[in-house]
């Protein structure tokens, strides 16, 4: 065997071990390449039905708020009117202390007129019915 012979038989070993390395790494290569489909198939079948979910959660969230939202917006203009009521009642009590003030003055002579707002802890009661009616409102 010459030289040139041994040469290319080094050469022709040399491709055949580099083309065997190539072949498993491609079947390997092939391998993982399948179970990455594999595994995206499966992920797409859970994703899926979670998306589904996900937007049917998004639109149910959407129509509760859009009833909350008309349900504040019906309430409102009772809150206000039970404002309005609450300002009625506190001029109607303010009016009767002060009617209360002016005729405790009355019936003193001489006395000095009490102011208009009640002092700390004066409190104001009214008895409708019983014995003490007829006597009219007492204060505390």
């Amino acid at each position: 065997m010459t030289l040139a012979g041994a040469s290319a038989a080094l050469a022709s070993l040399s491709l055949a071990a580099v083309a065997w390395f190539g072949i498993q790494s491609l079947r390997k290569l092939r391998s993982t390449l399948d179970e990455v489909q594999q595994t995206v198939a499966e992920l797409r079948s859970r994703i899926d039905p979670l998306a589904g979910e996900a937007t049917s959660l998004v639109r149910t969230a959407n129509s509760t708020i859009r009833e909350v939202k008309g349900r504040i917006t019906t309430v409102d203009p009772l809150l206000d009117s039970a404002h309005d009521v609450g300002d009625v009642i506190h001029q109607v009590a303010e009016s009767f202390k002060q009617a209360m003030a002016e005729k405790s003055v009355g019936s003193r002579p001489g006395a000095a007129p009490r102011p208009s707002r009640p002092l700390p802890g004066e409190a104001v009661s009214i008895r409708i019915g019983g014995p003490s009616a007829a006597s009219g409102p007492r204060s505390r």
